[in-house]
């Protein structure tokens, strides 16, 4: 079964049991009289927002994806290009503090 038809159904049970649960006294009138505190009206509250859970999942995960850009048959993503006219080369600058093949100078103390 499809995720996406699979959430959509739960969103719809929810949406229903909470609805039948914030609207019971509308719904069934004889029901009225007993006032069973208002637990299960909470409780419908909650079955909605396990809806709109449901619900913002599906719209969030069906969006439209950006396309993968199709890489370049060959060529390795961290080379560069010398034929490319806009990373023009940089020059070297050496720069000693930054070296890390000489080993670091004793401390005297």
């Amino acid at each position: 079964m499809n995720p996406t038809v699979l959430r959509v159904s739960v969103a719809i049970l929810w949406g229903i049991v909470g609805l039948g649960l914030v609207f019971r006294k509308r719904l069934f009138p004889e029901l009225a009289g007993e006032d069973a505190a208002s637990n299960l009206t909470l409780a419908g509250y909650l079955a909605l927002a396990f809806a709109g859970w449901n619900l913002f999942r599906v719209f969030v995960l069906n969006r439209k994806r950006r396309p993968k850009p199709v890489p370049v048959l060959g060529a390795k993503p961290l080379t560069r290009r010398d034929d490319d006219p806009a990373t023009p080369p940089r020059p070297f600058e050496y720069i000693p503090e930054l070296d890390f093949t000489k080993p670091a100078p004793k401390k005297e103390g």
